[in-house]
């Protein structure tokens, strides 16, 4: 089954503000959930050291693949560029079964602001 798949990683500075936005954007949109993707909205950051400074949200949403790419793509990063400090957003047209999105190959990606070092590297390919 084909689904639109985008992958976030954002700032926590403002991540609330977004979060309040992508509740109410997703409300009405037909999102794909299996067992694997829930497209919850992260209730607290990634933490990749010890320093609290080197925390950042990162979520996989999953979207039925009725809807437009630009919509799914284009209206989260742009709430993101709004709301939060730095933000990045990789796209990908998804045909296979895939439980860990990180391996995923990207079809887009864009970044707002210098995005820290210690977010992982996303790529389109």
């Amino acid at each position: 089954m084909a689904v639109h798949r985008i992958h976030l990683y954002y700032s926590k500075s403002n991540a609330k503000t977004f979060h309040e936005w992508l509740t109410q954007w997703q409300s009405d949109k037909p999102t794909s959930t299996t067992d694997e993707v829930v497209n919850d909205i992260p209730e607290s950051p990634v933490s990749t050291q010890t320093d609290t400074d080197a925390e950042y949200y990162r979520v996989s949403l999953t979207y039925e693949f009725s809807m437009s790419a630009v919509t799914v793509f284009r209206e989260p990063y742009e709430a993101l560029v709004k709301h939060c400090q730095w933000s990045v957003v990789a796209y990908h047209q998804c045909t296979h079964d895939e439980i860990d999105p990180v391996n995923c190959d990207w079809d887009r990606v864009e970044r707002d602001q210098p995005v820290p070092d210690y977010v992982p590297s996303v790529s389109a390919e």
